[in-house]
């Protein structure tokens, strides 16, 4: 257990595959150094620790970093890219001290924890005030999008959008298993390779 106390991230590749390496790390500023790092095919990180590095809920051990997937809605587009105008809004909608870097249809945001959060139960409560919070600053600047479950014109369940902007994506806030794939990673089914800058909003603390 001694290695889960230490602060870092799981990196691996492949959508597919569950098997990473635990990367230690000092602060955000590092981890946003390391996420620029690793590129290339299939990149991926997880905030979680997982034992044996083998990633699922079973083995997740703790974490020290929550993060956010802004996802944009626009009616009759769906879930697709955001025009710049509402794009640049978005880092002033956020905390200082986190880090920040576009997504082909939304955003990300990494928020480091004061200290490592080995509980589910206590990292779900932090994911709810932590996506408050996210709804809060996108509200402040006029990007939080509205979406609402019901039926598309085939009669299928779907999103509609009833407003555009930006959502909080909780299935990957309450996953603690999740991946994400870094700013500059190549993704299998994607035209081209992801290019994004991660910066810390506000710079280190």
């Amino acid at each position: 257990m001694k290695i889960a106390q230490e602060c870092g991230i799981t990196l691996g590749r492949h959508l597919q595959n569950p098997r990473g390496i635990f990367d230690p790390i000092e602060d955000i500023s590092e981890l946003a150094t390391r996420l620029r790092q690793h590129h290339g095919p299939g990149a991926w990180w997880a905030p979680g620790i997982f034992a044996g590095d083998y990633r699922n809920q079973e083995n997740w051990l703790g974490t020290w970093f929550v993060a956010i997937d802004g996802d944009y809605y626009a009616k009759g587009a769906g879930h697709s890219a955001p025009p710049d105008e509402k794009r640049v809004l978005v880092a002033s909608a956020l905390m200082d001290g986190t880090g920040f870097h576009g997504t082909p249809r939304g955003f990300r945001n990494i928020l480091p924890l004061d200290r490592f959060v080995s509980s589910a139960e206590e990292y779900e409560k932090l994911a709810h005030g932590v996506k408050v919070l996210i709804e809060r600053g996108l509200e402040r600047v006029g990007v939080l999008g509205l979406v609402a479950w019901g039926r598309d014109a085939d009669g299928k369940k779907a999103r509609i959008v009833e407003r555009d902007g930006f959502i909080v994506d909780t299935g990957a806030l309450f996953d603690r298993a999740r991946l994400f794939f870094t700013p500059n990673a190549t993704v299998e089914g994607e035209a081209s390779p992801r290019r994004a800058d991660i910066h810390v909003i506000g710079g280190a603390r």
